[in-house]
């Protein structure tokens, strides 16, 4: 089961995914990332991939990010560079948080709060094509809104807004174009 989302200035496309017990977790990933393109109507032989690891599109003006986590995925499509992180819910979230959670953001320490945090700094990073030296700790958010599923993130003298959704078992958060 998928759902297919417009963004103002795109498509997501997200879902939960059965792996066959036959097929190996890397052939699964590729064969449910070609799904997803195939859904969208791309062609999958389309998607390369660049120096430091980012989804690329040939023939085609939009900017993808995907994510991936333990059968969940995410796809996005966009006029604009973007990222999307998903993320299931782990435990052990909280038990790392201090690698990732700068002083100001320790006032989030619900484990939605952290699930939400790393997947906002994953998101940007990706956006960012890993322009980062630690992304952990030079990003940071600086509003978490779950009345409204929005946060604002600082990064590199900037301000930017991102969404998420959630479900009981998992995390998404992209980054929308201002």
């Amino acid at each position: 089961m998928y759902n297919v989302q417009k963004t103002a200035d795109g498509q997501l496309i997200f879902g939960f995914f059965e792996r066959e017990s036959k097929l190996a977790k890397r052939a699964f990933e590729k064969e449910t990332v070609h799904f997803l393109l195939n859904e969208l109507s791309l062609n999958p032989a389309d998607l390369t991939y660049g120096e430091k690891g980012n989804p690329i599109l040939l023939n085609n003006a939009n900017f993808i990010s995907i994510s991936h986590s333990n059968g969940y995925f995410a796809l996005y499509l966009s006029k604009f560079p973007n990222g999307v992180d998903i993320q299931i819910f782990k435990e052990r979230m909280s038990g790392g948080s201090h690698f990732f959670l700068t002083e100001e953001e320790k006032k989030w320490s619900s484990p939605i709060d952290l699930h939400i945090i790393w997947s906002a700094k994953e998101a940007i990073f990706k956006k960012m094509k890993g322009e980062f030296s630690n992304y952990l700790l030079e990003i940071s958010v600086i509003e978490l809104d779950k009345e409204h599923n929005r946060l604002r993130v600082s990064y590199f003298g900037k301000t930017e807004e991102l969404h998420f959704l959630l479900s009981d078992k998992m995390v998404l958060v992209y980054t929308i174009e201002d």
